[in-house]
C-alpha cells in the first residue's frame, strides 16, 4: 500500500512541470526522458523515506533530511550541472 501511495504522489508532483509546460511553453521544455528521470528520482526518494528501517527511529528526522538533501542535490546537478 505504501508503494502505491509513493507512486501516486510522485506522479502528482510531475503535474507541476506538466502544467508549467502548458502555461509557459517557451520556458518549461521537458522531454519524456526528463519526466522519467524525475519520476524515478521522486519514487526512489519516497520509497527510501517510506521504508526507512526501524532502527533509525531515534534520528528519523535527521536521516530523512539527509535523504531529501541528497535528492535535491541530484536534481540540481541534473537540471543545471552545479558541479560541472
Amino acid at each position: 500500500m505504501k508503494i502505491i501511495k509513493v507512486l501516486i504522489i510522485s506522479l502528482l508532483l510531475l503535474c507541476i512541470p506538466l502544467i508549467g509546460m502548458i502555461v509557459f511553453p517557451s520556458e518549461v521544455q521537458w522531454t519524456l526522458f526528463d519526466f522519467v528521470v524525475a519520476f524515478l528520482l521522486f519514487a526512489i526518494t519516497g520509497l527510501f523515506l517510506a521504508y526507512m528501517p526501524k532502527r533509525f527511529n531515534d534520528n528519523r528526522l535527521l536521516y530523512s533530511g539527509i535523504i531529501i538533501i541528497i535528492m535535491i542535490v541530484m536534481w540540481l546537478e541534473l537540471a543545471v550541472g552545479i558541479f560541472y
